[in-house]
């Protein structure tokens, strides 16, 4: 856990890609701590806990009769998780393919990134 002025060991700022998607839930948003368990212990492979973890956020949220008007904001998130989604599949057919030879995916995803995209010499050639 970090904060703005006191990154965590965990700094995802500093081993993000430059072109790797992120999504920053700050502490202020009702729903932060609720997502942060759950997928804690997604990825600890606790999923009935990360099921019962969700229906207590929906239980909580509905109490609250909280929820963002902000549509271009909702927007933009998904917008993201489909990034993020896009990444991560590039990645694992980076690794399906390359196994562990390959220095890292999001490597891997960076030059073909490069590759992909004609630099401006060879744009006026």
């Amino acid at each position: 856990m970090g904060t703005k002025n006191d990154p965590g060991e965990y700094d995802c700022y500093a081993k993000a890609h430059p072109e790797e998607p992120m999504f920053t839930l700050l502490g202020r948003d009702r729903t932060a701590f609720h997502l942060v368990r759950i997928w804690s212990a997604l990825r600890w492979g606790h999923f009935e806990m990360a099921r019962q973890l969700l229906d207590d956020a929906i239980v909580d949220l509905k109490i609250l009769g909280e929820k963002d008007a902000d549509e271009a904001k909702l927007i933009e998130a998904l917008a993201c998780s489909d990034k993020m989604l896009a990444w991560f599949e590039k990645g694992r057919a980076i690794r399906q393919a390359f196994g562990n030879t390959a220095p890292s995916a999001a490597n891997a995803i960076q030059k073909s990134e490069s590759t992909d995209t004609p630099n401006a010499a060879s744009a006026t050639a």
